[in-house]
């Protein structure tokens, strides 16, 4: 596993590559973070302090392979977060994906006091 190291407040642009067949469907891909390993139980339900949602891009699909960017802002320090993609088509999922290669960790760092000799 990796770390995509972040600052609290900063944002990053997670690039997807999604095909979906056949063309011309309106599709939407949506990025999830979330302090648990397993996805959200439900598109669109969070229970309190269980993850957080991306705003959603819309897109349509070509039929080949496409790339995808979504922008997360970065939400409150001194996490490791997993990242979920979900691919929509007219509200229904079509496709769910955990990343299993990276963990999004939110710097948080102190420095008590420095002592000089």
């Amino acid at each position: 596993m990796s770390y995509i190291i972040c600052l609290e407040g900063e944002s990053k642009t997670a690039t997807i590559k999604v095909t979906v067949k056949p063309a011309g469907l309106n599709c939407t891909a949506e990025l999830w973070l979330s302090r648990y390993s397993d996805s959200p139980p439900t598109r669109g339900i969070i229970p309190p302090n269980y993850g957080n949602t991306i705003p959603p891009v819309n897109f349509i699909s070509e039929g080949v392979e496409q790339t995808i960017n979504l922008v997360v802002p970065i939400p409150s320090s001194g996490q490791l977060l997993y990242s979920f993609i979900n691919i929509m088509i007219e509200n229904k999922l079509i496709a769910g994906y955990k990343d299993n290669i990276n963990q999004v960790a939110i710097v948080e760092t102190y420095v008590d006091s420095v002592v000089w000799s």
